[in-house]
């Protein structure tokens, strides 16, 4: 029988995080789940790490990879659960009964099931940012934290894997593709995990990685965006004039308005 929940966590050399996360979800109260570890031919004593804990760890597979979501995609490739939750070796949920309350509150209609996520940086705890709902509007303007994600593990078998053509964005990618073919969402309204500031993302982000491949996936799953893209560039130009005033947040809206109407939301 199927699990409710696979979690998936790929690493490579890790050996300073791995077992945080690690305990974080062996620690889980709820028991139906599976838990799949993809580690990307580590070189340090992360495998004996993972070793230490191999009795409550279900497919475990250490191999050379083509990057993160090419590991990813190996352990969707083996998760049997309805809902798949990738927490990664910088991450971890937010406490041990976060399972439980999930499965408390979700059926089967929802494709989707997201909720608030912490981030953690230089030993403090934060919120991120709450976004109530996980539609197009939201990920035109940024990408959404995996980590605080549960999603149907046939959605992967509807819209295919993560397209390893994106280095840094394939995550973004592959939501806004589920969003834009009418998967359906549910806000939970609670915490579920902790994300470490930092790694690859924030280095791409100042190299201006982020930005080149999100104009390829927008245009990917979006077309040609004229009126929005207009918008987007009036407000980068004119940022700090119309902040001062405060007409800043008013274009987004439009921008949002727009999408929205384009592209409802098909909430549960």
């Amino acid at each position: 029988m199927n699990k409710k929940f696979s979690i998936i966590t790929v690493c490579r050399n890790a050996e300073k995080t791995i077992e945080r996360t690690i305990r974080s979800v062996v620690g889980q109260t709820f028991q139906d789940k599976e838990f799949i570890i993809i580690d990307g031919d580590s070189t340090d004593s992360t495998l004996s790490i993972i070793e230490k804990f191999r009795d409550d760890i279900d497919v475990f597979i250490s191999e050379p990879d083509s990057g993160i979501y090419d590991a990813m995609n190996k352990g969707v490739s083996r998760a049997s659960g309805q809902y798949v939750i990738f927490i990664n070796a910088d991450d971890y949920f937010y406490d041990e009964n976060v399972l439980f309350r999930v499965a408390a509150v979700s059926g089967m209609e929802e494709d989707f099931l997201f909720g608030e996520q912490f981030n953690a940086e230089n030993g403090r705890l934060t919120l991120a940012e709450n976004i109530e709902s996980l539609d197009v509007g939201h990920l035109f303007f940024g990408q959404f934290a995996h980590q605080s994600i549960f999603a149907k593990r046939s959605l992967f078998d509807r819209f295919g894997l993560f397209d390893l053509n994106f280095k840094i964005c394939a995550d973004w990618d592959w939501i806004l593709r589920c969003i834009v073919n009418g998967s359906k969402t549910k806000n939970l309204q609670f915490p579920i995990a902790v994300f470490s500031i930092g790694g690859a993302s924030s280095s791409a982000g100042k190299d201006g990685r982020i930005s080149r491949e999100r104009k390829l996936l927008l245009e990917k799953n979006l077309g040609n965006l004229p009126f929005e893209n207009c918008i987007c560039r009036i407000e980068k130009i004119f940022r700090n004039l119309l902040i001062k005033l405060k007409l800043h947040s008013f274009l987004l809206s439009i921008v949002y308005k727009s999408l929205a109407k384009k592209y409802p939301t098909r909430r549960v």
